[in-house]
């Protein structure tokens, strides 16, 4: 440590130090990167899908919006994911005599249990709007968690092209995502603990977690933490603010972009191993070694992208090629009604 480095206290050390400050530094370029080159057209693409004008080129009395985005969006979602998919697992070679039958019914269960027919329109819904849909897998409680992560809560490395391919050039180097939730909610949060065998609390350092205060930040920061909160003047009362952050090798969790409360190896990735397993040779058991293949760490997030750039990770939607034409019809149909009223309507004889 050199002379211009701070000295970290208890407290700093509590919330976290220094690894916060890398977390949310990868988090807010992320954010900035996002706010400058993308959230104009996102808001513009949710405006013209929900019948709001954002471009007028004739200003009078009329102010049509003829919902045709609308109609074609809901058309390529019904078409893309308006039924279910259908999966089938087989044996991958003669020595797998097992019937699979039971897996195929699990999966069926496991798409049920996650709604995945409501989730599934709502991802394929902001590949079409926005250009991107996110999905976040994870494994909770013995059973698979899909979950849909609205556009505006995503945030991944600004220098990527691309997720989940390491092997090529542009690979993200981190991602994550945010979202709202109480107190109380994160202290009930167990985990199984290998080493005691028991269920542990999931989360430390609640105690420097306070609903009602969002740390010393400014207006904006305090605005950018409550996005989407249905609670109101409220929710800074009732509500704290969870960034989760993913590179190949960790899992962070930081709540109110203040105290780290949880760090933890990437669950996604495994080592290498050996098992024992035993085969009956003309009725003699056998013991042979089958070598399990590691899993190097992964990003969990599946993404689905409309129209791509290959220097860029996020894609353009359907909505934002759409939308001259859309503003260009609301105004002829602006205009054809007020032609219409001025000559059903003299002023003058």
């Amino acid at each position: 440590m050199n002379e211009e480095t701070p000295k970290l206290t208890k407290a700093d050390k509590a919330r976290g130090e220094p690894l916060l400050g890398e977390v949310i530094g990868d988090f807010e370029r992320a954010r900035k990167y996002v706010e400058t080159n993308y959230q104009a057209i996102w808001e513009d693409c949710f405006k013209a899908y929900n019948a709001i004008r954002t471009r007028r080129g004739y200003s009078g009395v009329a102010d049509d919006f003829i919902p045709e985005i609308f109609s074609i969006v809901e058309s390529l979602k019904a078409a893309i994911a308006g039924s279910k998919p259908k999966f089938k697992y087989m044996p991958l070679d003669e020595e797998q005599e097992q019937d699979t039958e039971t897996l195929n019914a699990l999966v069926d269960y496991y798409w049920s249990l996650n709604n995945m027919t409501e989730k599934l329109l709502n991802w394929v819904g902001d590949m079409i709007i926005y250009g991107n849909g996110i999905f976040m897998v994870s494994w909770e409680e013995n059973k698979p968690v899909i979950h849909h992560i609205p556009l505006s809560d995503f945030f991944v490395d600004p220098t990527a092209t691309h997720i989940n391919r390491p092997e090529e050039r542009g690979y993200a180097k981190y991602a994550g995502y945010r979202y709202l939730t109480s107190l109380e909610q994160l202290k009930a949060k167990k985990m199984f603990d290998i080493d005691s065998g028991e269920m542990v609390d999931m989360y430390k350092n609640l105690n420097l977690v306070t609903e009602g205060t969002l740390g010393d930040a400014d207006d904006k920061t305090r605005k950018e933490q409550l996005l989407g909160s249905t609670l109101g003047k409220d929710a800074a009362k009732h509500q704290v603010e969870i960034i989760e952050y993913y590179t190949a090798r960790k899992k962070i969790i930081i709540a109110n972009r203040s105290v780290v409360i949880f760090e933890s190896d990437n669950p996604f990735q495994r080592k290498e191993k050996t098992q024992k397993e035993i085969h009956l040779v003309d009725g003699e058991p056998i013991e042979t070694k089958r070598i399990i293949p590691g899993i190097k760490g992964f990003l969990p997030f599946a993404i689905l992208r409309n129209y791509t750039d290959s220097n860029l990770f996020f894609a353009r939607g359907d909505v934002e090629v759409l939308i001259p034409i859309q503003e260009a019809l609301n105004d002829t149909s602006s205009q054809k009604r007020d032609n219409l009223a001025y000559a059903l309507n003299n002023m003058w004889q």
